[in-house]
């Protein structure tokens, strides 16, 4: 009977800590794909305003290493490339679908998209450092959340998986 006891409250303890890790990765993973999409937007500036690109190869360019945005957009400019659809609506279609994002960022990133596709290269870098401020706000926002809701959350659930362990002695 105590080594079932015993079994119980590891396998229960382990559940806990897996638990406890999950609580707060919503947070992290938000900054993470805020801080690939800042990084981005700045590559973009001086791919479509110094070297000229066409916005889709700058596109491929600025996603470069980033691996949390980076195959959401090489999907972007392959529907570009198939002319399936047009820059907008395939960029709105990315950000609808890239995990990471909260409701709160996805209408600030597809205002980006609208900017980007609907001008000049010339106004297209005043648009980006615009989008890139905006953006810029939003991770400073998930940071201070991820601090204090991120830090809460874990130590929440790791209370209350404490408590069980102790309901279950």
């Amino acid at each position: 009977m105590l080594a079932l006891k015993v079994v119980g409250l590891v396998v229960t303890g382990g559940a806990i800590l897996g638990i406890t890790r999950q609580a707060g990765f919503p947070y992290r993973q938000r900054v993470r794909v805020l801080e690939e999409w800042e990084r981005a937007l700045a590559r973009l500036v001086p791919l479509i305003g110094w070297r000229h690109l066409p916005l889709k190869d700058a596109c491929r360019l600025a996603v470069k290493g980033l691996p949390m945005i980076g195959p959401y957009w090489h999907r972007m400019v392959a529907s570009l490339d198939d002319r399936e659809v047009d820059f907008l609506t395939a960029f709105n279609t990315m950000v609808d679908h890239l995990p990471g994002l909260w409701a709160e960022d996805r209408p600030v990133l597809q205002e980006v998209g609208r900017l980007l596709g609907q001008s000049a290269a010339v106004y297209q870098e005043a648009l980006l450092a615009r989008g890139l401020a905006d953006v810029s706000r939003l991770l400073e926002e998930a940071r201070q959340q991820s601090q204090s809701d991120g830090r809460v959350m874990p130590a929440l659930v790791g209370a209350v998986g404490a408590l069980l362990l102790i309901l279950l002695l």
